[in-house]
């Protein structure tokens, strides 16, 4: 199974799409112009987006999966974006703090904010010890709510919220949210 076939299979069962759904609901608190899916992988929240009528919606991944490249797929960027959204794709950046500094200054606006979604090395460290899970292999590094938090605040960037959600195992859920702010 190559990884894009892998990542076919996840995006399309019922827990992604309600991450999805979650993190639409975040970005929804606020009007948003234009949205970055930063690490889009296939591009399904892209086109989920655009599906809900968010049409200046793009992706960015350093992989490309696509064998035709779709025209909402961006290999630079030469705009700014309100929001920048990492669903399920921060653990797989190299320098990830040199990619949020590029990004707070030169990829937001001035009110420009970031919404992560990503897996809960704390829960994952419970449950991993109880199951044969384990990490993906193209993961650089997974984040518990202080090393999420901390990676944020140590670039510049506010937290407005850190939550955990989803599944629940030994007293942590599954996934982190994270609402930060320039």
């Amino acid at each position: 199974m190559t990884y894009r076939d892998k990542l076919k299979g996840f995006n399309s069962t019922v827990k992604y799409l309600n991450e999805m759904n979650y993190l639409v609901n975040q970005l929804m608190a606020q009007p948003a112009h234009s949205i970055m899916d930063y690490g889009c992988g296939l591009g399904t929240f892209v086109m989920h987006l655009r599906d809900m009528g968010y049409d200046k919606t793009y992706g960015f991944d350093r992989y490309i999966y696509h064998t035709d490249e779709p025209f909402w797929f961006k290999r630079k960027i030469w705009f700014l974006f309100d929001r920048i959204c990492f669903l399920h794709s921060i653990a797989h950046v190299e320098d990830i703090e040199r990619v949020l500094r590029e990004m707070r200054d030169n990829m937001l606006t001035a009110d420009g904010q970031i919404h992560v979604i990503t897996p809960n090395l704390a829960w994952m460290e419970t449950y991993g010890k109880d199951s044969d899970w384990k990490a993906d292999e193209t993961v650089i590094r997974h984040f518990n709510m202080e090393s999420l938090a901390d990676l944020f605040m140590d670039q510049g960037f506010k937290v407005k919220e850190i939550v955990e959600f989803g599944t629940e195992h030994e007293g942590h859920k599954e996934r982190l949210y994270l609402h930060a702010s320039r």
